[in-house]
């Protein structure tokens, strides 16, 4: 398993965690045909990486757009303000 992860890493790409040493085998077979990222590009990218998760930015963050109102009082604006349909 640690050689699947330093491989990843080293490619810089990502893999399904296998169950059985059979899908092990095939995630390593798939990550050898890439490229090295060289240790440079990994180094950058996991500095931006960290750098915007300490800024708090991301897919998921609420922006100021987004918000009317402050505290309690605060409410989603536009469209996700409407609530959806309740399960039947």
């Amino acid at each position: 398993m640690n050689y699947l992860r330093d491989l990843a890493t080293r490619t810089g790409r990502s893999f399904a965690w296998p169950s059985t040493q059979r899908e092990a085998s095939e995630e390593i077979e798939a990550l050898q045909k890439f490229d090295r990222t060289s240790r440079a590009d990994r180094r950058r990218e996991t500095r931006a990486i960290r750098g915007d998760m300490a800024r708090g930015r991301g897919a998921a963050a609420v922006r100021d757009d987004e918000l009317s109102g402050y505290g309690s009082a605060a409410s989603w604006r536009g469209a996700m303000a409407e609530a959806p349909e309740p399960f039947r």
